[in-house]
């Protein structure tokens, strides 16, 4: 049987011979001071400081772990620039060859196309190529569009190896200041005669070497050279 709890005024005595009002007193003050008493008001409050204890602090960084941080990657930087601005430039320098092998093909087609004569002219001085329409006579240029090369990308005059690209003759040092194209699309001379060692060589500031050649049936091709092996191979 549940026990009974009867209220007793203060002043009298209970059975166990203490003073009302004494007990109650003391239940009271548990109450104010164990947090899961009879006062909703102090253990929300201490629940709350308990969150806010074992809540993890956002700490920030030292400077000096900012500076060791900084240090490592000034380190990383210092070896991988070089390759990567020797990447840069090798990549500049196969797409100008790209370039110019793409605007002989168009050369090439509008000279089928206009069954008139074309010709890509090559400015080594002003490192520029020029598609110009000719006449019946391989005369009276007329520039249709100019492309100038990258920076750090330049034309070269001769071969600079000994070794040369594709079809291109071994006496054939000299670079083409011009290729002509007929109304069949062949590649010929400046008189119209079929001519096979049409080659424009380019060089960056690495002196990586690319050329770009027209073959007697009209093929473009682009070929870069290796210095280990010391022959030209064809991209």
């Amino acid at each position: 049987m549940a026990p009974i709890n009867v209220l007793v005024p203060k002043g009298m005595t209970t059975a166990g011979g203490r003073l009302a009002g004494h007990a109650c007193k003391r239940r009271n003050d548990s109450a104010k001071n164990h947090p899961s008493g009879l006062s909703p008001e102090r253990g929300l409050q201490y629940l709350r400081k308990r969150a806010t204890q074992m809540r993890p602090k956002n700490q920030g960084f030292s400077m000096l772990e900012i500076l060791v941080v900084i240090a490592i990657i000034g380190i990383i930087a210092a070896f991988a620039l070089p390759s990567a601005i020797t990447f840069v430039k090798g990549y500049r320098l196969h797409a100008n060859a790209s370039a110019i092998a793409a605007q002989l093909n168009v050369t090439r087609f509008r000279a089928t196309s206009q069954y008139t004569p074309y010709r890509l002219r090559v400015s080594t001085s002003a490192g520029t190529t020029a598609r110009e329409r000719l006449s019946t006579a391989y005369g009276s240029p007329q520039s249709e569009e100019s492309i100038p090369l990258d920076r750090g990308v330049r034309f070269l005059s001769a071969c600079p190896v000994s070794a040369k690209p594709g079809t291109i003759g071994a006496s054939v040092t000299a670079a083409s200041p011009a290729i002509y194209f007929n109304t069949r699309g062949l590649p010929v001379d400046s008189t119209g005669i079929t001519y096979n060692n049409n080659v424009i060589y380019l060089a960056n500031d690495n002196d990586l070497y690319d050329a770009v050649t027209v073959s007697l049936g009209g093929k473009v091709s682009i070929w870069n050279y290796n210095a280990t092996a010391g022959a030209w191979v064809s991209r």
